[in-house]
């Protein structure tokens, strides 16, 4: 939307931003790896966006996660579990979900409240997620996501799609710039300060601008990493821990020259 389609940055753009708990993005890049549009088919790391965005609340990614798990994308089905992300997914709205539900509900003959006392128990047995970080827009994103995976595909396992739709995206977009290197599905961060330095400080090492350890707690050396990657990317040096600079950091590619978007 008026700049030169690009996947690749795309693709960068929402891992960054699931990195940092926008349930959207792992929405996206769980679809985007399912599909394999932008980036290789591997529905393990689908699975876990998927799972992400659907404890934040997206309904599609529930009702998808329920589909890699049906099929036995991540190696052999299992009925009970997508009965579980079909149920939660079909309480929010959707009415594929509810539809996948019944059809699944009967083929294994569990009752309607064998379902709650199955959505009941492995809620309780759920780790807690860790709260998202708040993402700024300029309006306020709905709870939405772009596509739905298209259940034939997911089926069949496909490993390539035809060219898709333009994803949706959230309200504000990015200005261009490089792509982060880490590609594996990161856990949510909490919204604390210390996380925040914890996760600079990562991307300093990664760098090679720290020595470590990637502690959370701020200092003399943190700060002097932070200016020298200021100074190399020609950003403020101002030293200080932000999440502008986490995003610029994740953006960052190691097999660039060291080139980083400017916010």
């Amino acid at each position: 939307m008026g700049v030169e389609k690009n996947l690749d940055k795309a693709i960068g753009w929402y891992r960054a931003a699931a990195k940092m708990g926008h349930p959207e993005a792992q929405y996206n890049l769980g679809i985007a790896y399912i599909e394999g549009i932008g980036t290789d088919y591997n529905p393990g790391k689908a699975a876990i966006y998927f799972e992400q965005a659907a404890r934040a609340g997206i309904t599609e990614a529930a009702y998808n996660l329920g589909l890699v798990l049906e099929n036995g994308l991540l190696g052999s089905p299992s009925p009970r579990e997508a009965l579980f992300w079909y149920k939660k997914s079909a309480d929010g709205g959707s009415p594929e979900a509810k539809a996948a539900l019944d059809h699944l509900a009967k083929a294994l003959n569990i009752s309607a409240a064998g379902i709650d006392a199955l959505v009941k128990e492995k809620d309780l047995n759920a780790p807690a997620a860790a709260p998202a970080p708040p993402v700024k827009t300029e309006k306020k994103a709905e709870k939405k996501a772009g596509k739905k995976a298209n259940p034939e595909k997911i089926s069949s396992a496909v490993k390539k799609a035809p060219a898709p739709e333009t994803l949706e995206v959230a309200d504000s977009t990015p200005a261009s710039g490089d792509i982060f290197a880490n590609d594996e599905p990161p856990p949510q961060e909490d919204n604390s300060n210390s996380a925040i330095v914890a996760q600079i400080q990562e991307q300093l090492m990664r760098l090679s601008l720290y020595p470590g350890p990637a502690d959370g707690i701020g200092g003399p050396q943190t700060e002097d990493a932070i200016r020298a990657f200021q100074r190399k990317n020609g950003l403020k040096m101002d030293g200080q821990p932000s999440q502008a600079l986490l995003v610029n950091l994740l953006t960052t590619d190691l097999s660039e020259d060291g080139a980083s978007s400017n916010q």
